[in-house]
């Protein structure tokens, strides 16, 4: 077993190079920037709640990992990231025991449907609720809107459109009354702002069809 310590900043450089050369290009939503964001993201929460170094290495690796799957497939993009974990971070000096738990972690994104929407699948672990509350952070931010647009774009180019503005509106309403931060700090810097984009998203279905959007 090596003595090294994890090379996280030569991960990350593996990391952005395939996104930025591999990614197909209309994936408008899950591309580098989101990745980007998502790393960003999961590391201030991680430093609100207060984690080990250990532990934030760990979900910055998976927050780094969690969507490179989709250079290969669009769907169980998670598992395909596991397999990618167990083949590189080897060659960046992780551990069997690190890797396997930065796979725990990724897998805590896929979403399951529970009767009414999507929701993520993260049960009491603080490092899968850190992972996921960054993932999806931008919820209850002001760029929530030219980020859903971005996924109905991506969506339609794969097969599931054409979407009408006013089926995604619902949809995405739905979407965030469904959605919880699980983490302390997820609530503190998403809440209001999700909040604030539920209503827009009520006040819009709430005028008239001549007048939608």
């Amino acid at each position: 077993m090596s003595l090294e310590k994890p090379d996280f900043n030569g991960a990350k450089e593996y990391v952005f190079q395939s996104l930025e050369s591999m990614l197909p290009a209309n994936l408008y939503y899950h591309n580098f920037d989101h990745t980007k964001e998502v790393l960003e993201g999961t590391t201030h929460i991680s430093g609100i709640e207060g984690i080990t170094k250990e532990d934030m290495l760990l979900v910055k690796t998976a927050a780094l990992f969690h969507d490179i799957g989709f250079i290969y497939n669009y769907h169980d993009n998670e598992k395909i990231a596991v397999q990618e974990i167990r083949k590189v971070l080897p060659l960046y000096f992780y551990s069997e025991p690190k890797i396997e738990r930065t796979g725990e972690i990724i897998m805590a994104t896929k979403m399951k449907y529970n009767g009414e929407s999507f929701v993520q699948m993260a049960g009491n672990d603080l490092l899968q609720k850190i992972l996921c509350d960054g993932d999806l952070l931008y919820l209850g931010t002001d760029k929530f809107f030219e980020t859903s647009e971005n996924l109905r774009r991506e969506r339609e180019s794969q097969g599931q459109g054409p979407i009408s503005e006013e089926e995604w509106a619902k949809g995405n309403l739905l979407f965030l009354k469904n959605h919880k931060y699980l983490t302390k700090a997820g609530k503190l810097l998403g809440d209001e702002g999700k909040e604030k984009n539920m209503h827009i998203l009520e006040e819009r279905l709430n005028a008239s069809r001549h007048n939608f959007f």
